[in-house]
């Protein structure tokens, strides 16, 4: 079982949680790059698994409250007269989309692939909430 003490509640920001199960249950197609996502006081950090993938093969967009990886991996050149006994490598193209967990600052990112793992650290904005007054007639 998983340890779900540092899961953040769905009810702590029920909208964007809401809207993050709902994309996970519409993906219905394999995941790749698998990826953690985590956050700290200062940043959000996104880990993704690109075993074989140069830098140059990889696009990162980033959004105020969005990260999007995308990329191509290519097949390599196969002789003709090879026989296959198993073939599970995948190869494509591949586009995830996720949703932060806080606001970032996209002029603040950086990314560095090190042993197949691509690291993109996305520094948090300092934004408070307004506080709307209700007018009443």
């Amino acid at each position: 079982m998983k340890n779900r003490k540092n899961l953040p509640s769905l009810f702590s920001d029920p909208e964007k949680n809401f809207l993050s199960l709902w994309d996970d249950f519409l993906d219905f197609e394999p995941k790749f790059p698998k990826v953690d996502i985590s956050e700290n006081e200062k940043e959000v950090v996104v880990k993704a698994n690109v075993p074989g993938m140069k830098a140059e093969d990889i696009d990162i967009d980033v959004n105020p409250d969005s990260v999007k990886l995308s990329g191509k991996t290519e097949q390599e050149k196969e002789e003709k007269k090879k026989k296959f006994y198993r073939f599970e490598r995948e190869y494509g193209e591949f586009s995830r989309f996720f949703s932060l967990p806080a606001t970032i600052d996209p002029s603040k990112v950086s990314a560095k692939i090190k042993n197949g793992v691509l690291t993109i650290n996305l520094e948090k904005t300092k934004q408070d909430k307004k506080r709307i007054k209700i007018e009443t007639e």
